[in-house]
């Protein structure tokens, strides 16, 4: 079948129509305006330990004293309360915890030293440092004292007290321990504690 010529001219029109069509746009309104960036910085977070911690002394009130005045000592009837001090100047509310981490002592003064500590969310109560060094043997939190928190944007100085005992005497053989070990020929038994001050940002 042949189309007429009028039918073939308007067809090419309609073909031409839509391909002009579909290659134009609409014209509208557009408009782009830059808002500007934000910017922030880190919170600042600082925590250190001040000064030093003197733990044990060289005399107590004249009843045990060492002989070259520099040494160290502990003895039966003897106590003390050292503070652990610290500096936090963050600017995020923070949680600080006191744990002796590490306890190093012969046998008697493993049985006869006490140290209040927590152990396991415990009472705050006095310990041995047997007892101590079982549970951190058993990974269990050992605690000085109750957490201390300091708010956010504000400088603060904070002292965790560590108080330590050596009874003067004790059950069954307390008394002829004490002596056996004072008075051997080699060196004398000694205790070393070792503590860490652990900050952590809360809320």
């Amino acid at each position: 079948m042949k189309l007429n010529g009028k039918i073939v001219s308007a067809l090419a029109l309609v073909t031409l129509g839509a391909a002009i069509g579909g290659a134009g746009t609409l014209a509208k309104y557009t408009s782009q305006v830059e808002v500007g960036s934000s910017e922030a910085r880190l919170a600042k977070y600082q925590f250190n330990q001040t000064g030093t911690l003197d733990l044990f002394a060289a005399s107590y009130d004249g009843t045990v004293q060492a002989k070259n005045g520099t040494d160290l000592l502990i003895a039966p009837g003897t106590t003390a309360t050292a503070d652990i001090a610290f500096e936090s100047n963050s600017e995020v509310k923070t949680e600080t915890v006191v744990n002796l981490t590490k306890v190093e002592a012969e046998d008697v003064l493993l049985d006869h030293i006490k140290v209040n500590v927590s152990i396991a969310g415990a009472t705050v109560a006095p310990a041995t440092l047997e007892t101590i060094k079982q549970a951190l043997f058993n990974n269990k939190e050992v605690t000085l004292g109750a957490p201390v928190i300091t708010d956010a944007a504000k400088k603060e100085t904070f002292e965790v007290p560590v108080t330590w005992t050596y009874d003067f005497e004790g059950a069954d053989s307390y008394d002829a321990d004490d002596t056996a070990a004072a008075s051997s020929s080699g060196a004398m038994p000694t205790v070393k504690l070792t503590f860490t001050g652990i900050n952590t940002q809360i809320d």
